[in-house]
């Protein structure tokens, strides 16, 4: 039929009726005779359809979980022809949530097509559209019929909704309690088998029992891997087997599907929920000599859970009713048949289980956010237990003197002034104290007095002729002379003088001006301007580390800002003991410039110590800290204790562990 002649098709209503009345007549008619959505729709389509004279009409409802799609069209037409451009209109409808039409002029004919979509929806929710096909000889009828279209919706959506409400009303509290019982014996008996095995078992050779089929089986989905459970008239399953492998086959292929797959001579038309002919099905089908297959996927929280895979004779065709009867049987065991599997696997399943899910949800199809972690992870993992970087050694440290150099009294004396402080920069020659030497000037007086009073006598014997007397007058002369020079350098000696340039360390005499000392005792200390050194108290845990030659950073906590390097120069050989904590010192020539550079200026240094992984740049502190050494013993003890703690684990694996 052509659409010309669906145009002129005569209506069957009476012609006093519009085409309005006629329609809301024929659905509210509808609506008292039916009990569900399903039902109402199913029936609603073809009434509004001859109404209006249309030639394809569709419904689509989302309502949570549940789809409900209905389609009519007339049974001389094509319904492919009509579906897609239906399809493209509704989705319009559905994401903009209003009215729409759309119109197509064929070329050969002088007819136009008028696609006319409204929103349908449940509970109050916009969840789906209605688009009716209906031929137009011209625009001006568009808007009058999409505006009945969209009162038909509205009118459809009420009565939708309350027949769901009366429905659920109608479920009387005798149905419950028997749907109840009816649970709780299923538990019952699902809990009286010990393995998942058995159970499918079961399952499968009733259901073979019950409706005579020649061969029943029931498989296990987990993600994208499948698990042959049970066989009817088969004790064991040999995944090696060439039949095993063909059904194996057939089931996989519904789970990639997610419909019901089935392969006989007699086609079933449930477009978008029954798949005919799958290639692998085909092929299970031809091993076995023909007959009807087809295998039904079991879901369990919009999860698919498990396949129930069917083969009968050529002479009982499979129809949609018993493609529903099948799941239904099944479906409510999809539950026990997880928890037996849960329940009774021991604790080393559990743990398989639980990282297999997670590798399968991390790497599940679609799961790209979950794939790009996963991939960091991976790369990082991978950067820290291969990958290098640079380890330092963070020490404390004090800034000292490259050298340094003593002065000391020359002899037993009185302080008498004292000119520098320590910090005072001083020159090769500078006067730093002073001892009085008024009585050793005395003393240098008298001794030149009597010197001269010996040259005279000298004199007056060589003029008298008595040589031998000018010869002891002589000696007595050398005598004094000796004494005059050691006063002399006692004297030069009460001044203290700098023997380099440099910084005075050590040497505050303020307050001791006047007292005494001894010949010997310490006077200043002086840094000569050739350099400073760092000595570094590295830990005992780090010290293995540092070698001789290695190169770090150092800055004080005063001028946290400014950096200086160093070059490692010696490793103590000996541990000093330092506010209760064994450390070795480490000297290091350090290049300090700075004019505020002072001795003892405490900081903290940074020892270069080469490329190490990270992941034992992050963890050695703790593995030290946890197995002292010596190593071999505290190794020893560790695998031990490794040892006892798997026997331990051992015995677990032989107990099992319900999960409530």
């Amino acid at each position: 039929m052509s659409i010309t002649e669906i145009q002129d098709e005569p209506r069957s209503f009476e012609d006093t009726h519009s085409p309005r009345e006629s329609a809301i007549e024929a659905l509210v008619e509808i609506a008292q005779e039916v009990s569900t959505p399903q039902a109402f729709y199913k029936r609603a389509l073809p009434a509004i359809a001859q109404c209006m004279r249309c030639a394809y009409i569709e419904v689509e409802i989302r309502h949570g979980s549940t789809v409900l799609t209905e389609s009519w069209h007339h049974a001389e037409s094509n319904r492919e022809f009509w579906a897609g451009q239906a399809k493209s209109v509704m989705t319009e409808t559905m994401s903009e949530n209003a009215a729409r039409a759309r119109i197509f002029e064929g070329k050969d004919l002088d007819v136009r097509v008028a696609f006319l979509c409204a929103p349908v929806g449940m509970h109050n929710r916009n969840g789906g559209a209605l688009v009716a096909a209906m031929p137009c000889r011209d625009t001006s009828t568009v808007d009058e019929s999409l505006e009945l279209i969209d009162v038909l919706c509205a009118l459809a959506s009420s009565l939708g909704d309350t027949i769901r409400q009366v429905a659920k009303q109608e479920l009387s509290l005798e149905d419950q309690r028997e749907a109840s019982q009816e649970d709780t014996t299923r538990i019952r008996k699902v809990a009286e088998f010990a393995t998942e095995t058995e159970l499918a078992f079961a399952i499968t050779n009733k259901l073979r029992t019950r409706d005579g089929c020649e061969q029943v089986v029931l498989s296990r989905v987990l993600g994208s891997t499948v698990t042959m459970l049970s066989m009817s008239g088969s004790d064991t399953i040999s995944p090696r087997s060439p039949g095993v492998k063909l059904i194996r086959g057939a089931v996989e292929e519904c789970v990639d599907l997610q419909k019901t797959v089935v392969d006989q001579d007699q086609l079933l038309d449930e477009p978008g929920v029954v798949v005919t002919g799958g290639r692998l099905h085909r092929t299970w089908r031809e091993s076995v000599g023909g007959g009807c297959v087809a295998s039904i996927p079991i879901s369990q929280d919009e999860k698919l859970v498990a396949v129930l895979s069917v083969r009968r004779g050529s002479n009982q065709p499979f129809q949609a009713e018993d493609l529903e009867e099948l799941r239904g049987l099944v479906e409510p065991y999809a539950t026990g048949l997880e928890m037996v599997r849960v329940a009774r696997r021991t604790l080393f399943q559990h743990v398989r289980s639980s990282l297999a899910t997670g590798l399968l949800t991390m790497f599940g199809a679609g799961s790209y956010g979950r794939k790009v972690v996963a991939a960091a992870i991976i790369s990082v993992a991978w950067w820290g237990f291969f990958g290098q970087m640079s380890y330092s050694i963070q020490a404390p440290c004090e800034l000292t003197p490259a050298s340094s150099r003593q002065l000391a009294a020359a002899s037993d004396g009185v302080l008498k002034a004292s000119f520098v402080l320590p910090g005072d920069a001083v020159d090769n020659g500078d006067l730093l104290c002073e001892f009085d030497s008024s009585e050793l000037e005395l003393e240098r007086d008298r001794l030149r007095g009597e010197l001269a009073i010996l040259e005279v006598d000298r004199f007056d014997a060589l003029n008298n002729g008595a040589p031998g007397d000018a010869e002891l007058a002589a000696a007595n002369q050398r005598a004094v002379q000796a004494n005059l020079a050691l006063i002399e350098y006692r004297i030069f000696s009460s001044k203290v003088y700098a023997t380099c340039s440099g910084v005075i360390l050590e040497g505050d005499h303020r307050s001791r001006v006047g007292d005494a000392f001894a010949k010997g005792e310490g006077l200043f200390t002086i840094a000569p301007e050739d350099g400073w050194k760092l000595e570094i108290l590295v830990p005992e845990s780090d010290v293995e580390t540092v070698k001789s030659g290695m190169t770090g950073m150092f800055a004080s906590h005063s001028r946290p800002e400014d950096s200086f390097a160093f070059a490692v120069e010696r490793v103590a050989p000996a541990a000093e003991s330092r506010n209760g904590n064994n450390i070795f010192v480490v000297e290091a020539d350090c290049e300090v410039t700075a004019e505020w550079a002072r001795s003892g200026m405490a900081g903290f240094a940074s020892i270069d110590a080469g490329e190490r992984t990270p992941v034992w740049i992050l963890t050695h502190s703790a593995v030290d800290f946890a197995f002292p050494r010596p190593w071999p013993t505290a190794w020893v003890r560790v695998a031990w204790n490794c040892v006892l703690i798997w026997k331990r684990v051992g015995m677990c694996f032989a107990v099992r562990f319900p999960i409530s």
